[in-house]
């Protein structure tokens, strides 16, 4: 982990800590280091969950089909 990352770490992907609090350290425990982030004060950010889609839905939009010409 550079500087850069402890500075915006929403630009990398990143969060602070909820359980430290960003300190990397916690009264709430026995160990040195928070367990929840392994001390950076750190958390990779949860990809947001997308809903299901209906059955039969598609990801794509349809695409009209071409219409052959009136001579054919």
């Amino acid at each position: 982990m550079n500087l850069a990352m402890l500075l915006n770490p929403a630009a990398y992907g990143y969060a602070e800590c909820s359980w430290c609090c960003g300190y990397g350290s916690s009264l709430k425990e026995d160990s040195d280091r928070c367990t929840n982030c392994g001390g950076s004060g750190l958390v990779r950010k949860r990809p947001r969950q997308r809903e299901p889609r209906p059955p039969g839905t598609h990801s794509m939009p349809s695409i009209p089909h071409a219409k052959p010409p009136d001579g054919a």
